[in-house]
């Protein structure tokens, strides 16, 4: 569901529709046996999955044919996407935050402020593209 909507839903669409969209999506599972799994866990769960979504665009940057313009729009419109879902559901809030000196923590600081930054110069674009 984070991919999907993460990606391929435009940030005005995905905001009105996601909750609804992961109600149905709750109801499947639950009828399919998931037991003690409440629509706040699933919540949780899609907005965890979202940093997840940034790996899979990032993957794709990096195997991107940057003479096809037409994949090179695609990826970057899926990244655009992605990071305004991230924006809107605060995942920030799911980057560990352990001891400056493990590896662990370096990564998260700098995912972090590479995440601020970014969100910080893009919040007009993606403002234009609701």
């Amino acid at each position: 569901m984070a991919y999907f909507l993460g990606t391929n839903v435009v940030p005005g669409d995905r905001r009105r529709i996601e909750r609804e969209a992961l109600g149905e999506y709750h109801d499947i599972v639950c009828r399919l046996g998931a037991k003690d799994f409440t629509f706040e866990d699933c919540w949780r769960s899609y907005r965890q999955n979202m940093l997840g979504v940034l790996i899979a665009c990032t993957l794709g940057c990096g195997g991107l044919d940057v003479g096809f313009q037409r994949l090179h729009d695609l990826v970057k419109s899926a990244l655009v996407r992605a990071l305004a879902a991230m924006e809107d559901l605060d995942v920030a809030e799911f980057l560990p935050r352990g001891r400056f000196l493990s590896a662990g923590s370096a990564f998260s600081i700098l995912s972090r402020a590479a995440y601020k930054t970014y969100r910080l110069s893009r919040r007009q674009q993606w403002t234009a593209n609701d």
